[in-house]
């Protein structure tokens, strides 16, 4: 639902951007903290992770004191927290606070991250972010952070440093600094490669903004180009230059002209976007004129590469010619020589698909909350992974195994509060063997009954080896699986189900490998052997090793055809991932030398890669740090930023405070309501460690105003003190995002009147009591879907006072979301009520939804009818660096609304309707890509408005924010 007035871009930009999934509250109580402690870095972490902590430690503090030249010298102490009970891998540094998070689960995908042992990637990585915001602390950087916090640091600084280079240099220091990083995987620069090869030349603009409709390779490829490119150009400290100059740190600008004084650089005159300008006059090239230098430095090695190579033929097999990208990807053979398939888009959710000798499909089942689109197929059962999130704790999620029977058509969840990933099926769907990583990041390879979901086995694991998309055996006998050992070296191996016995089946090399697929005398599977992700084949009885196919660009998963002699595989194009063929015929396959796949790539950019200093994770010492309790209580207050905190409608600027572990939140500050005309001074306090969240608030609004009757008001200032709890609880599970929230809350309120001859006290002492409730239940939306296909959301709010002072207000807020007539459409409904009986001895805020283009109104009680239908227009793809047209869509409404006037007011009952629509343009601002749906609405007002009685229409900038 959408009914919020424009607010000042600034307050957008501070009040906004959060750009982190940071969880309030989101670890149980009884995670027992543990610290490591020195004046650079503070590493907290779960008690049971002290191996991984001091891997960690040992990492950052060997790249803190080695290789932070080319961003800066500057250093700041570092707080950086492990969670270890997500089953998400990620990672982030972040300011308001200034911090890091690592979210220790290994990722599954070896094609996307690579290999690397997880927390040495998230080390090199997020380290560099953690340097960079230290070193961009300068210029006007530290300007806004004097001024505003660090609120006002991450404002700026991101205003002005695109994402692409965030983002590209930390890429390019994982790279640098390891035998591997995704700048030496194939597939991290694939959805540029394929742009290249498919003739599709889009704008620096359309890169930088993205699209809903192609496909747009997102930032980290970009900045990584840009970034190596500039580096091996112009040098190691290139972007220190450029970065520092679009800061506006002259200063530090002179620094660096004694230091290199072999490459002098000069202060210049800026432009409108300074890192622009800075580009220009270090290489004369703009933004747009490097990007496109950057890029055709790429484009010639991709060619040469091409060019050295003859491409395999292949035949497709179902057409991918959708106006909208769409993907289908993980193709089985069915015996009846129809193929499934999983198919996804931007205007599709992922689900399992057969595809007949025709092309055409069906739909087999709709999948839910999938982390990954990996799933596996056996005697007409599909199995696959969903993610389910803990209830109350933000940071607890696991990932359930969920089977579905083709013959039946019934889908079943397998296990709960489970940590299983990449499940396959045996032979005759009896058993799964899948992969278990528990909370210390320790890798099992379980065997599970298909029916019950009982583990019956787990196999020895002696090596630690990490298993990545473990599958049967055609006896069953065996378990084939890609895997990965402690120093990121991956083989494909083979564990035997009777004795556990591991048999290395290719040598361990740094270089990925896919699922595998076992067939009669080979076993075939995808890996980055070389420049592309290439189809090898393993011979069984002597273990050689073939190339299947050369293709342009990737391969990542095939299945066997032996009815049809042929290979069917899934491969990545600039429209999406499509299916090809191509026959099965070994005497054509190309013999690999296993002896060249420990040979490290340094691809493209080799000069600029060694001018780190080169790899440092077999350098990086095993120093033991002192390991300690974390003393949560100490650090409960963390005072960090000035900050906009727009809640229409009261919008204010508050002082914040969070400690890192996120579970103490408090600010104080002042504002305005701006649907009473009210200035305010506030302050709140949350508490969110239990399993309650617990709140302290302070409020004094002044001049607020109320009817005594039409022709009367009186004013007074009000002081509110409140204490209460609430408790949100997450219910989402298989296709449905749901959440639940409810509370309580205690407020006192002491009022001061103005004088007024409608009144004969001047002072009141108010306490009442406030409880709410609100839950929301909406389908998982696609790229291009607003709002969900089916939805309900409602929420329900009662003020009540507990003293001699008589007052009540009901508030109760609805929506239900229904498909539109075609596939992005939305057709919805909005319902309000409200009513109050204050007997004119105290007036609750109002927070009414009232009808579009309407005032609010002295009611007594009130209803609220509204209808809407939502359609997109158009995908412009379409404007500039700065501000980019992504869509246009348009909403058009009918609301009624009757009210029962307070006593005194005429007439004593009031209908208000308004008809009308509201062009929405979905538009990304500013270089960090900020997207705000600005909103133009027409109300035309089919009745009178009381404070406006003559105007019978009304235009508003609006922004909306949604139920959901």
């Amino acid at each position: 639902m959408q009914r919020f007035f424009v607010f000042p871009v600034l307050l957008l930009l501070f009040g906004f951007r959060t750009v982190h999934a940071q969880q309030f509250g989101g670890n149980p109580p009884s995670t027992k903290w543990m610290e490591i402690n020195n004046d650079s870095l503070r590493v907290i972490f779960p008690r049971g992770m002290e191996k991984q902590a001091q891997r960690v430690a040992n990492t950052i503090m060997y790249e803190n004191r080695h290789n932070r030249g080319s961003i800066g010298n500057k250093e700041l102490k570092l707080n950086l927290v492990l969670q270890n009970r997500t089953v998400t891998s990620n990672g982030f540094v972040t300011l308001s606070p200034f911090h890091a998070v690592f979210q220790t689960m290994p990722p599954s995908d070896n094609f996307s991250l690579g290999s690397m042992n997880w927390l040495q990637e998230l080390s090199l990585h997020e380290y560099r972010h953690a340097l960079q915001n230290m070193n961009f602390r300068s210029g006007i950087g530290r300007a806004f952070y004097d001024i505003f916090g660090e609120n006002g640091q991450d404002f700026i600084s991101n205003l002005l440093i695109p994402d692409w280079f965030w983002e590209g240099d930390a890429v390019f220091m994982e790279t640098s600094l390891s035998d591997q990083g995704r700048g030496r995987l194939p597939s991290f620069l694939e959805p540029f490669k394929s742009l290249y090869f498919s003739g599709k030349h889009y704008s620096y603009a359309k890169i930088r903004n993205g699209s809903y409709r192609d496909m747009v390779p997102d930032h980290y490829p970009l900045g990584y180009m840009m970034s190596a490119y500039g580096r091996d150009t112009l040098g190691l400290y290139f972007w220190e230059m450029v970065t520092q100059e679009a800061l506006l740190n002259h200063q530090l600008t002179k620094v660096i002209n004694e230091k290199y004084k072999q490459r002098p650089f000069h202060p210049f005159k800026y432009g409108i976007y300074p890192l622009s300008s800075a580009l220009k006059y270090f290489t004369g090239y703009n933004i747009k004129g490097f990007y496109h230098h950057s890029l055709g430095y790429f484009s010639k090695q991709w060619q040469k590469n091409a060019d050295d190579h003859i491409m395999t033929h292949t035949v497709n097999v179902i057409k991918n010619n959708h106006r909208t990208l769409t993907n289908y990807r993980y193709p089985y053979w069915l015996p009846d020589g129809n193929i499934l398939a999983i198919n996804e888009g931007y205007n599709r959710l992922p689900r399992i698909i057969e595809i007949d000798t025709s092309g055409e499909t069906r739909t087999i089942v709709q999948m839910g909350n999938i982390q990954s689109d990996y799933y596996s197929y056996a005697n007409h059962h599909l199995v696959w992974t969903e993610m389910r999130p803990d209830a109350r704790w933000g940071w607890v999620e696991y990932s359930v195994i969920r089977i579905y029977d083709m013959n039946t058509h019934r889908t079943k969840t397998l296990s709960h509060h489970s940590r299983y990933f990449s499940p396959a099926l045996s032979a005759d769907a009896s058993k799964i063997v899948t992969v278990q990583v528990t909370p210390g990041n320790q890798t099992n390879l379980l065997i599970i009954d298909a029916h019950t979901g009982k583990v019956t086995d787990t196999l020895s694991n002696p090596d630690h080896y990490y298993y990545t998309y473990p599958v049967f055996s055609l006896n069953d006998r065996f378990i084939i699986s890609a895997v990965r050992d402690q120093s990121g070296k991956m083989a494909l191996i083979k564990q035997s189900v009777l004795n556990h016995d591991i048999e290395a089946l290719t040598p361990f090399a740094h270089k990925p490998i896919g699922p595998p697929v076992p067939g009669k005398n080979y076993i075939f599977f995808p890996a980055a052997f070389s420049d592309n992700v290439q189809l090898y084949a393993l011979k069984k009885q002597r273990g050689h090793l073939y190339q299947i196919a050369e293709r342009p660009l990737g391969n990542y998963s095939v299945t066997a055809d032996p009815v049809h002699h042929r290979l069917i595989f899934d491969e990545y194009a600039a429209t999406g991932y499509h299916i090809d063929s191509i026959p099965l015929n070994p005497a054509a396959w190309r013999p690999v030398d296993t002896t060249q796949l420990s040979v490290i790539r340094n691809p493209f950019v080799p000069e600029a890669l060694k001018a780190e200093g080169g790899e440092i994770l077999t350098r990086i010492p095993d120093h033991i740090y002192p390991v300690t309790k974390y003393n949560g209580i100490k650090h409960l207050v963390n005072i960090h930023s000035w900050s906009f905190l727009p809640a229409y409608p009261d919008v204010g600027i508050y002082l914040q405070s969070q400690n890192v572990l996120n579970t103490l939140q408090w600010n104080a500050g002042g504002g305005y309501n701006f649907n009473e005309n009210s200035p305010f001074i506030a302050a709140n306090l949350a508490y969110g460690a239990l399993f309650p969240i617990f709140q302290l608030g302070y409020a004094t609004h002044f001049n607020r105003s109320g009817y005594i009757n039409q022709d009367t008001t009186v004013m007074w200032n009000e002081t509110n003190f409140s204490a209460g709890f609430t408790i949100p609880l997450n219910l989402s599970s298989n296709l449905y995002n749901r959440s639940l929230s409810f509370g309580a809350t205690f407020n006192t309120n002491a009022s001061k009147f103005q004088p007024s001859t409608a009144i004969k006290r001047t002072t009141a002492d108010v306490n009442y009591l406030e409880e709410s409730l609100s839950f929301s239940n909406g389908r998982i939306t696609t790229v291009q879907q607003v709002y969900p296909k089916f939805g309900q959301s409602i929420s329900l709010d009662f003020q009540h006072t507990v003293n001699q002072i008589f007052a009540r207000q009901f508030t109760g807020n609805l929506a239900l979301f229904f498909p539109g007539l075609f596939r992005n459409n939305s057709l919805y409904f909005i319902a309000a009520f409200s009513e109050k009986d204050n007997k004119k001895q105290y007036k609750f805020t109002d927070n009414f939804l009232y009808p579009n283009g309407y005032s609010a109104v002295p009611y007594q009680k009130i209803y609220m009818l509204g209808i809407n239908y939502q359609f997109p227009l158009a995908y412009p793809d379409w404007g500039t660096t700065w501000a980019y047209l992504l869509r246009l869509r348009l909403e058009t409404f009918f609301d009624y609304s009757h009210a029962g006037m307070l006593p005194g007011i005429n007439p004593a009952n009031d209908i208000f309707r308004s008809v009308g629509a509201t062009l929405y343009l979905d538009t990304r601002l500013f270089t960090d890509q900020l997207l705000i749906p600005i909103g133009i609405r027409y109300s035309y007002l089919l009745d009178r408005d009381l404070t406006d009685p003559g105007r019978k229409g009304r235009v508003e900038i609006t922004v909306p924010v949604s139920f959901f």
